[in-house]
């Protein structure tokens, strides 16, 4: 009798951590989603910045002055 309640606790514990290592992988593939969006979004802001960097500040007086 003793060895089944010790099996049921063995299983009970697998089935706990399987749960647990099913939760913990789905977050982590959510966060690899958000950090390649995050990936994306600042190469795009990058390009942007890169693009007004070439420009002349809307600011500046013409050549002529």
């Amino acid at each position: 009798m003793n060895h089944e309640k010790r099996l049921d606790t063995i299983e009970t514990s697998l089935a706990h951590q399987e749960a647990q290592i099913n939760d913990l992988s789905a977050m982590i593939a959510a966060q690899w989603q958000e950090i390649e969006r995050l990936k994306r979004t600042l190469t795009q802001a990058q390009d942007k910045l890169d693009e007004l960097g070439d420009a002349p500040p809307a600011h500046a007086k013409p050549p002529h002055y």
